[in-house]
């Protein structure tokens, strides 16, 4: 059966770890202590601009001060301003190479610049000092699992289940892994865990439902994307997972209305692209699937079941020699263990 796009969608808790400051005696110390406190209570505010201001404060008066670097780099990752955090945290282990949040942060911030193995490196490197943080196995394991090390990425989620077994991200985290190791029964445990103790967790509603559209349960997948959906209303992928299930579904109308939506928060998408050629073909539109498809497949190559979706196209599209060509690579690349629409129609 078609699979809907497989989302690792992995729930961090991006913890800044604020260090605290004591009196000093001097005027000019305490004013860089006064700069730093308030800029510490406004980021707890939220108010990260202000913040960012009072902690540059800081450091200009102090360029050693390792813990305002941190915490301004903090101030500037809340806002998505990454590279320049990134900066922070450089200058915040330049000033003091012992401050294991700036190690934890810059992880963080190297994580989300897909900058892996220099991620895992800093982790590495305060593992000592966080055997006890459910957040540290949570962040390391996320990056083992994207270094390709699923064993060892579940071995960090197995430590984050048992030192928070009341927590739902370890079990969303751990079940994500299971379910690339195809390890349905054991993902789907972790899944109903994480809901059982968070039911609005919108990152366990939607893997839930990717699961069950994997086995083909289309009409139960959809109420757990309408949840997904109802909390994060501009998620793309939740859109686009909706969107697949309602093509499987017959409603057309609704699938077009989410695919719209979906690859207008993300219009590069592949599995949007795929799944926007899917429904080209649903609608007896062979050439525009054709082409959605070419589009998915240049997007990214490895999108789920492209060569049977093109082969599907192609055959619309009269060209069977390069239909069966897309399905014998399907078959080889195996989306699927056996194609039914080859008998006919490939020599």
């Amino acid at each position: 059966m078609p699979t809907a796009f497989r989302f690792a969608s992995y729930y961090l808790v991006l913890i800044v770890l604020l260090s605290s400051l004591t009196a000093c005696g001097d005027k000019k110390q305490n004013d860089i202590s006064r700069f730093f406190l308030r800029g510490r209570a406004l980021f707890q505010k939220k108010q990260y601009e202000e913040a960012i201001r009072l902690f540059g404060e800081a450091v200009r008066n102090d360029s050693t001060f390792a813990e305002a670097w941190n915490n301004m780099g903090a101030a500037k990752a809340k806002l998505g301003r990454t590279e320049a955090a990134l900066v922070d945290y450089d200058r915040a282990l330049r000033a003091d190479s012992t401050l294991a949040d700036a190690y934890f942060n810059r992880s963080l911030a190297l994580y989300e610049l897909e900058r892996y193995p220099e991620a895992l490196q800093d982790l590495d490197h305060i593992a000592r000092l966080r055997q006890d943080s459910v957040a540290f196995f949570l962040q390391r394991g996320t990056v083992l699992d994207k270094l390709a090390k699923p064993q060892q990425a579940l071995d960090d989620f197995n430590r984050a289940v048992r030192l928070a077994p009341n927590a739902a991200e370890p079990y969303i985290n751990r079940g994500t892994v299971y379910f690339s190791q195809k390890k349905w029964p054991e993902a789907q445990q972790d899944f109903r865990k994480a809901l059982a103790i968070a039911p609005r967790q919108d990152f366990a509603l939607n893997n839930l439902g990717l699961l069950l559209t994997q086995q083909g349960n289309y009409a139960e997948a959809l109420p757990l994307f309408d949840q997904a959906i109802g909390i994060q209303g501009k998620q793309p992928y939740y859109l686009n997972n909706r969107a697949f299930v309602k093509i499987q579904l017959k409603d057309l109308a609704g699938a077009r209305a989410d695919l719209d939506l979906s690859l207008y928060y993300d219009e590069q998408n592949p599995w949007a692209l795929r799944n926007q050629g899917i429904w080209y073909l649903q609608s007896g539109q062979a050439g525009p699937a054709l082409e959605w498809l070419r589009k998915s497949q240049t997007a990214n190559p490895q999108t789920d079941d492209i060569h049977y979706y093109l082969g599907c196209a192609y055959l619309a599209n009269q060209q069977k020699k390069e239909a069966c060509q897309e399905w014998k690579l399907s078959l080889a690349q195996k989306e699927r263990a056996k194609i039914a629409e080859m008998l006919p129609n490939c020599p």
